[in-house]
């Protein structure tokens, strides 16, 4: 079991993040962030915080040492929207609000008089570093964090409203695999930030557990799963093997072909699944997939690709369920039963 990051709380003042910010010591929009979402009048609400000695929420930093270079990094893992606005104030890019302080309205940074600003660069945040966290880690942590602020799309929605078996099940799977979706080029990084690992590995899960699905269906699975998910020790392993298995067949080139898209993807990680081990409401083919038909497999993927890409008049059924309708449940199923007839054949080959 790999030791978990050390974690210690210090304060850090507004000069630290200052002069961090100068040398280049401070990464403020990591990949696994999000978008600007504070608005001028919460930006100007903070700084008036601030400048009353108010407290803030704590801030979470990984903290790292280039190997080249022998510096400190900090990558901020939250509190990005909090050291933006104070950059914003001191650069004069953010004025006070007159709602939040009639006699600092319009004024930014350079306004202030010699006592404020001296108190402005002392003022401390608590500050929650993280030494030694691994991606998996930080991204157990953002999510976490995420569960108690805005969200922004669907699966952000399912992380902020439901706290139990299922949602803990899938963001640990979450962060156990993100390499594995990033690595292969099925998720970029900046589709992780936006929790998009979560939502494939629910939908994945859901399958596995329920049969094919819509996916406007995810959250009813979510709601049903939330006080109790008994299957998770079995649909855990299980996960794995297919992860394995297309990291053997393809080493890291899955990325190379048509598979590498979310649609095609979902289908085919639950081909793989359904031969291995079966897939509720599917007819029983259960062929264990051996490292001798790991080249008719790729074979069978590469033909299906160029058929996908040069839109075969006779297989124009399974092409419309690879680029229309490709989150319901009737165009994964015309995909499966394609996939998974051609995958039967390159196995029957190599008998």
């Amino acid at each position: 079991m790999q030791k978990p990051a050390s974690r210690v709380v210090r304060n850090y003042s507004i000069n630290d993040f200052l002069n961090w910010r100068r040398y280049r010591e401070l990464e403020l929009v990591p990949w696994w962030q999000r978008r600007e979402v504070w608005n001028t009048k919460a930006r100007s609400y903070l700084i008036d915080t601030i400048l009353k000695n108010l407290p803030v929420p704590i801030i979470i930093i990984r903290e790292s040492i280039d190997p080249k270079t022998g510096r400190t990094i900090r990558e901020v893992v939250d509190g990005q929207q909090r050291l933006r606005s104070v950059f914003e104030f001191y650069d004069g890019k953010l004025a006070i609000n007159k709602a939040h302080s009639e006699s600092l309205a319009g004024k930014s940074f350079s306004g202030l008089s010699g006592d404020m600003k001296a108190r402005f660069r002392r003022y401390e945040f608590p500050v929650n570093i993280l030494q030694g966290a691994t991606d998996g880690e930080v991204l157990d942590i953002f999510g976490r964090i995420n569960s108690y602020t805005t969200t922004l799309n669907r699966q952000e929605k399912l992380n902020a409203n439901y706290h139990g078996e299922f949602k803990s099940f899938i963001y640990r799977m979450s962060s156990k695999y993100v390499d594995f979706f990033v690595s292969n080029g099925i998720l970029s990084e900046r589709a992780v930030f936006r929790m998009a690992e979560a939502e494939m590995i629910s939908e994945l899960v859901i399958a596995m557990v329920a049969g094919l699905q819509d996916k406007a269906r995810i959250e009813s699975f979510y709601k049903k799963y939330d006080e109790e998910f008994n299957p998770k020790k079995d649909v855990a392993s299980k996960f794995e093997r297919i992860c394995d298995l297309i990291e053997d067949i393809f080493g890291q080139g899955i990325g190379e072909t048509n598979f590498k898209g979310r649609a095609l993807f979902y289908s085919f990680f639950l081909v793989l699944y359904d031969l291995e081990f079966g897939l509720k409401h599917q007819e029983r083919h259960v062929r264990r997939i051996r490292p001798q038909d790991y080249d008719g497999v790729r074979e069978a993927v590469e033909r299906l690709g160029r058929i996908i890409d040069e839109k075969e008049p006779s297989e124009i059924v399974f092409v419309r369920a690879c680029a229309q309708a490709t989150d319901k449940q009737k165009s994964r199923k015309i995909r499966h039963d394609r996939i998974k007839r051609e995958i039967i054949s390159a196995l029957s080959r190599s008998y």
